[in-house]
């Protein structure tokens, strides 16, 4: 084997479980958070498989590609994991972890599924239900 750096790359595919909403900085950069739900690559015939689910972080040019994506629409991010330090309600430090997408790290896969809620429905929305 040849000696190689490791390298912090990721690339995920799976259903945006809400509506992303592009916001603007303060130094009027586009930014927007979104939130994936991904299936397991492989699971044993017969055995329910957890679902994972990654927050999602985009700036500049990749925010900008989720303007026109909405809750159900199958997303592929490329990216680098990434950690944060925030600290909760009661003030305790914590650690979170979330995909920093990567320059044109953006692909609609699919649009939409027609029994996915629209924005104004009440409820939990389950992205693997006809699956």
């Amino acid at each position: 084997m040849s000696k190689s750096k490791a390298t912090n790359y990721i690339t995920i595919e799976g259903r945006l479980t809400r509506t992303p909403e592009v916001k603007t900085s303060k130094t009027n950069k586009p930014y927007c958070f979104a939130d994936l739900a991904v299936k397991p690559y492989y699971a044993k015939e017969g055995k329910e498989q957890p679902v994972d689910f990654f927050k999602v972080k985009a700036f500049g040019d990749e925010a900008m590609t989720f303007k026109d994506m909405v809750q159900g629409h199958i997303v592929r991010i490329e990216g680098q994991m990434r950690s944060e330090k925030y600290k909760d309600k009661e003030g305790v430090e914590k650690q979170g972890w979330y995909v920093q997408v990567a320059p044109n790290g953006v692909e609609q896969v699919e649009a939409r599924p027609k029994n996915a809620p629209s924005n104004d429905d009440q409820g939990a929305y389950d992205p693997y239900q006809d699956e």
